[in-house]
């Protein structure tokens, strides 16, 4: 029925990781142009409505995963790189017209990587994340519950 093709620089990643659809039938989809976390909504014909990067603060950040809640706001999680701190996971917050409602980061204590990595918003409205925690060679799992 259609299609959209988002581009940044070709030398650099570029790619969707997730993509939710609101009861209005419009389409999110999230994930990292130019190594910043990109979050896009489109109308369910495919037009753009809006879409914003979440800008690194050093190195990289990813989108990796998107729900849409009752109601019309989307969440957004994923993790970004600082260098010689832990990398971070985090969650953030949108209207349908793509202004902040919160901003969660959660330290993971990991110097190599930590990713949010899926979403799913319980039938009570909460928020849950999962995700992994790597420790070279190893990981942990981690999974959490946030009121909306």
């Amino acid at each position: 029925m259609w299609e959209v093709i988002e581009t940044g620089d070709p030398s650099q990643m570029n790619i969707f990781l997730d993509v939710a659809v609101a009861e209005t039938g419009d389409v999110y989809a999230v994930g990292t142009v130019e190594f910043e976390a990109y979050v896009g909504r489109y109308s369910g014909d495919g037009e753009p409505i809006w879409s914003q990067r979440i800008v690194p603060e050093q190195d990289w950040n990813y989108a990796y995963g998107v729900a849409a809640l009752p109601g019309g706001d989307v969440v957004v999680v994923g993790d970004r790189s600082l260098t010689g701190e832990p990398h971070p996971l985090w969650a953030r917050r949108y209207t349908p017209e793509g202004e902040i409602v919160w901003d969660y980061h959660v330290p993971s204590g990991s110097p190599i990587d930590s990713r949010a990595e899926d979403i799913a918003v319980a039938p009570d409205g909460d928020i849950v994340l999962a995700g992994t925690i790597y420790y070279g060679f190893q990981s942990s799992m981690w999974v959490a519950k946030l009121t909306p």
